[in-house]
């Protein structure tokens, strides 16, 4: 191999492994904000809503789960045969919303529910919120959705969270 050819091929090896390097850094440490746990609850920090200025997502979100809370006692209270569905955006959709605001693409969702799970478990309480992470699921359990859910027979967890 040529020497040129073989400094050529050094340089672009040198390369990709700094910018691998440099995506990992990134990936974890976007814009300093250390990353968030994710075998811990979280309440979501600016490091899981850098695509939106946190302070136009929390108010959102935190009405959202106040939802859910209230939801989840409800449902408990009826003495129905339960399932509780828990998640992030997939799971929520069941609700035919995202951020607990109705969505076109949802549309027709909470039907499907209904004519499968809820034929077995009628009207299953969906206890999820688009975009969060494990670590927001695991605090919104612990901020009251699981405490009103904990009694609740069946539960299923979501896996894209």
């Amino acid at each position: 191999m040529p020497t040129d050819a073989l400094e050529d091929l050094m340089h672009q090896k040198a390369h990709a492994q700094k910018s691998r390097a440099k995506a990992r850094r990134s990936k974890h440490h976007r814009g300093g904000v250390p990353p968030e746990p994710a075998d811990a609850p979280v309440l979501r920090t600016a490091w899981s809503t850098r695509l939106v200025p946190h302070n136009e997502f929390m108010g959102p979100w935190e009405r959202c789960h106040a939802t859910l809370v209230n939801d989840a006692r409800a449902y408990r209270a009826t003495g129905r045969p339960q399932i509780a569905l828990l998640g992030d955006s997939i799971t929520e959709s069941w609700r035919g919303t995202g951020l607990c605001r109705k969505l076109g693409r949802c549309q027709g969702v909470p039907g499907v529910l209904q004519a499968t799970l809820g034929a077995r478990w009628p009207q299953p309480t969906v206890l999820g919120i688009a975009a969060d992470h494990t670590q927001h699921l695991l605090w919104r359990l612990a901020d009251g959705e699981l405490g009103s859910v904990s009694e609740v027979s069946r539960k299923c967890l979501g896996g894209g969270v």
